[in-house]
């Protein structure tokens, strides 16, 4: 029994392996939940995104953050942007919705 313990216990110690896109998704999601917009602006700049393509990195950063129960700290600006993203039926809100209220995710 002691060696199936370990097997397990080895499993769980194991580090997640994340492709470079998930990394700076992550990164993205992190910069957004600690509503550190100086580091938005310099991912938007290392990618040179322009307006739309910025947004649409925000909303994705956000919607997994949200949906890792992860949002960031409730103020005017995010509650906007929340608000933007729930009218417009933005699918990736939509989904992260569905994942954080079916529990499939738990808090990261």
């Amino acid at each position: 029994m002691g060696m199936v313990m370990d097997f397990i216990k080895s499993l769980l110690e194991q580090e997640p392996t994340y492709t470079p896109e998930e990394r700076r998704m992550a990164d993205w999601a992190n910069a957004v939940t600690s509503d550190n917009w100086v580091l938005l602006h310099k991912y938007r700049m290392e990618e040179e995104l322009d307006a739309a393509g910025f947004y649409m990195k925000v909303a994705e950063g956000y919607a997994h953050a949200y949906a890792a129960g992860r949002e960031p700290t409730r103020n005017a600006d995010w509650s906007a942007f929340k608000k933007t993203l729930e009218n417009l039926h933005h699918p990736l809100l939509a989904e992260a919705t569905k994942y954080r209220h079916d529990n499939r995710t738990g808090r990261v």
